[in-house]
């Protein structure tokens, strides 16, 4: 199991130089991959909560700073060489999909083929108004979309001819630098397993207990089959908010799984690669400074890793 690291291209901490910064420091303790997340705009008032919680009325503050996930990972692009890169997940769905396919495939040129797109629908309603796409439409332009990147990154003489974009005559250039760019599916509902299983390079989950993820394995291995694919070209990922504390927590008092102390998330992410996980990142909550978030790479690197090695 790959395990790599959400930085903080959100919130107190989203800027430059500080999510570089814990970039660089994860790539040189040896995590796999570092991610960040992705939203536009966020409303004052949403007709929709944070729907991965526990607490009902959760909700993204409006003043909320969030750097653009493309145009910070250019940035750690230029100053790791070996941590793999990537997006839990990017709104597809809120940009026009040429731009985002050409925005996609010069990170990837940057990075030298070390992207990993996470792809989802987002749950905000009014990020969509605000930006003129269709609510409704969201499913049906998110696959075409899938699919026109595709071709434009692929194809010599791309032609797309779909239901909301049309092509022809263009060259695209330039290409991902292994032909593609791996697309993972966000989301742990089943329209989302079942997007991944047809279409996706990948499912992308978030904050799933153990067996929550082997029962959406075995269900994924069902789709996958259904689809006519090889269950193995659709690995499973997971964006897994992280609290380390003194003590083990409650199971039943925790806010996500990955709660408790430093022994109980050794074993818990044991049991995540015994469920079948293929790449987890860990998401750290509540950390207020660069030197806070170098303190826990250093007990997950220390302590927490090599206890799930035992």
């Amino acid at each position: 199991m790959l395990i790599g690291v959400s930085l903080p291209n959100t919130g107190a901490l989203a800027t430059g130089s500080a999510v570089v910064e814990i970039a660089e420091y994860a790539e040189k303790l040896g995590f796999d991959s570092v991610w960040v997340v992705d939203h536009v705009v966020l409303p004052h008032v949403s007709s929709q909560p944070y729907p991965y919680t526990n607490q009902p009325h959760y909700s993204l503050p409006n003043a909320w700073p969030i750097l653009d996930p493309l145009i910070t990972l250019a940035a750690i692009a230029s100053r790791t060489s070996k941590v793999l890169l990537g997006t839990g997940v990017y709104l597809l769905p809120l940009r026009h999909p040429v731009i985002s396919a050409k925005l996609v495939a010069s990170l990837d040129v940057l990075a030298q083929g070390r992207l990993r797109l996470g792809v989802g629908l987002g749950w905000i309603k009014e990020e969509y108004e605000v930006l003129g796409v269709s609510w409704s439409d969201r499913g049906r332009l998110f696959d075409e979309q899938i699919d026109l990147m595709r071709v434009l990154w692929r194809d010599q003489n791309p032609c797309f001819d779909g239901e909301f974009w049309k092509l022809r005559d263009i060259g695209f250039e330039p290409k991902p630098v292994n032909g593609t760019v791996p697309l993972l599916i966000g989301g742990r509902n089943s329209p989302a397993r079942r997007r991944a299983a047809k279409r996706g390079d990948g499912w992308h989950l978030i904050d799933m207990e153990p067996d929550q993820v082997a029962a959406a394995r075995a269900e994924l291995a069902q789709d996958c089959k259904a689809a006519g694919r090889p269950f193995e070209q659709v690995p499973i990922s997971m964006y897994a908010s992280l609290t380390v504390q003194d003590i083990d927590a409650p199971i039943d008092s925790r806010q996500f799984p990955l709660m408790g102390s430093a022994s109980q998330i050794a074993r818990s992410l044991g049991a995540y690669r015994n469920a079948g996980l293929d790449h987890i990142a860990l998401a750290p909550r509540g950390l207020a400074t660069v030197t806070d978030y170098k303190r826990l790479l250093d007990l997950v690197h220390e302590r927490i890793l090599p206890e799930t090695k035992r």
